[in-house]
């Protein structure tokens, strides 16, 4: 069901054992925007696999930094 209403982003790699990388880390923020602008979607609605699916996953792991990644949607883009 979640198809219907989402949008589902993958990165490569396991942030379990550690972080995503800067160009990551940029270009996940770069199409988070234009989606956000796009569907009209606010920053407090960007989530995790974790958040929705509590103790079914680990995703995106413990070295994503989403708190981190959120303030900065919710700030106007520098540069």
């Amino acid at each position: 069901q979640w198809n219907r209403t989402t949008i589902g982003i993958c990165l490569i790699g396991n942030f379990q054992t550690h972080r995503p990388t800067a160009k990551q880390l940029k270009s996940l923020e770069g199409l988070c925007r234009n989606l956000m602008k796009r569907c009209k979607i606010s920053a407090n609605n960007v989530t995790t696999h974790k958040i929705l699916h509590r103790g079914h996953t680990l995703c995106p792991g413990k070295y994503f930094p989403i708190t981190s990644f959120k303030k900065k949607l919710s700030s106007p883009r520098t540069s």
